[in-house]
């Protein structure tokens, strides 16, 4: 391990778990068909980033700061994501955006017929949250039949990634 890991805090992220910090941290989290959206700011060195289960929160009034399952729904953490950058000074243009995950590790048939995986539907519901943003995403890594472990350095905004191989992934679904 280099001298420069030996003096970073490393995190690693749950599902339904958000982080943000100016501090130098590395944050780590493994992806099926979970989406990790991260988000950084060069200038402010704010980084961020969230390990969302599902699409969209089916409550009738939305999350908010009250909910405690806010940060598993990617409508609602990326609201809140963004809101936290704005807050500390930093607009949605100079927000740097990178997107991981959504395999379709989890596809479930519906009357006789394979419905959209969780994967697929994660995916359309970023696409579809940063064009109403007005942002864009600078890495969109996702899809695929494969999982992701990623490795989040906030003080520069870099992401290392790693492919898992399905079978990885369901052998260490099953032993947790």
């Amino acid at each position: 391990m280099s001298h420069f890991l030996k003096q970073l805090q490393v995190i690693y992220l749950k599902p339904g778990e958000i982080f943000f910090s100016k501090r130098p941290t590395l944050i780590t989290t493994i992806l099926g068909s979970c989406l990790a959206v991260c988000m950084y700011n060069f200038s402010n060195g704010l980084a961020g980033i969230c390990h969302v289960l599902l699409p969209s929160c089916g409550r009738e009034h939305r999350c908010n700061n009250s909910c405690t399952d806010m940060f598993r729904y990617l409508n609602c953490t990326m609201k809140y994501m963004v809101w936290s950058f704005e807050k500390n000074g930093v607009s949605k243009k100079d927000i740097d955006v990178k997107v991981f995950g959504g395999s379709d590790i989890l596809i479930t048939p519906q009357n006789g017929s394979m419905r959209k995986s969780v994967g697929k539907q994660n995916i359309e519901m970023a696409k579809k949250i940063l064009h109403n943003e007005r942002m864009e995403a600078k890495i969109f890594h996702v899809g695929g039949s494969f999982g992701r472990k990623i490795y989040f350095f906030t003080d520069s905004g870099e992401i290392f990634m790693k492919r898992i191989k399905k079978s990885l992934l369901q052998k260490e679904a099953i032993e947790i």
